[in-house]
């Protein structure tokens, strides 16, 4: 039993780490202009669209970016208000409740199953319903603690004063492009089916 305990016990570490190297490497890459055209382009939202124009806006951070496709200009201003009171104020770890971590990391559960497999032993309980408690509490932390470590690396939120996804954030035919999609799915109907313009149109405002 003893061999069993320490073998599965730094398994929940190993996840947790394990966790980490997957959230960043599933994190998107933000660091090159094509990338911020990429951006644009899955998180813009139809904000104005009539026979006459059609405006799509994006918000970067702080800002918001507007794009008119008849004027061709890209303007952006600045938030305030309920806009920026709503924004979500980014967390460093040593920010997290504790609580939160070891209950995520279910350092409880393990605490329990130890004390519980301890008083088993001393009732005379079985060895083989020990060590399926432990393998179990075990198994359900090691999730846990992955889940964790993936929630804390993964990041999708690019660098928007960076000069290079400035530079393609800034591209006004990647802004054109879209918009023109947006008045196109509202205009061809035979197009409008297509998924991606099904996203398109998702975005309007009903």
């Amino acid at each position: 039993m003893i061999k069993l305990i320490a073998f599965v016990l730094p398994i929940p570490i190993l996840c947790f780490f394990v966790g980490l190297v997957i959230g960043m490497a599933q994190s998107p890459d933000y660091s090159t202009a094509d990338s911020a055209r990429q951006y644009v382009s899955n998180h813009f939202q139809p904000v104005f669209e009539d026979a006459d124009d059609t405006v799509v806006e994006v918000k970067a951070g702080t800002r918001v970016y507007r794009y008119s496709l008849k004027s061709g200009d890209l303007a952006h201003r600045s938030m305030g208000g309920i806009e920026l009171a709503n924004l979500p104020i980014e967390r460093h770890w040593k920010m997290f409740d504790y609580k939160y971590v070891s209950g995520a990391l279910g350092f409880s559960t393990l605490t329990s199953s130890v004390v519980g497999i301890k008083g088993m032993v001393e009732s005379g309980g079985s060895w083989r319903k020990a060590e399926a408690v432990l393998v179990t509490s075990v198994a359900v932390i090691a999730l846990a603690g992955g889940y964790l470590g993936y929630h804390l690396a993964y990041s999708d939120n690019p660098d928007f004063d960076g000069d290079a996804f400035k530079k393609g954030f800034e591209d006004k035919n990647a802004w054109q492009k879209v918009a023109e999609d947006v008045r196109k799915c509202k205009a061809d109907r035979e197009f409008a089916d297509s998924p991606k313009c099904r996203d398109y149109l998702n975005r309007i405002p009903r």
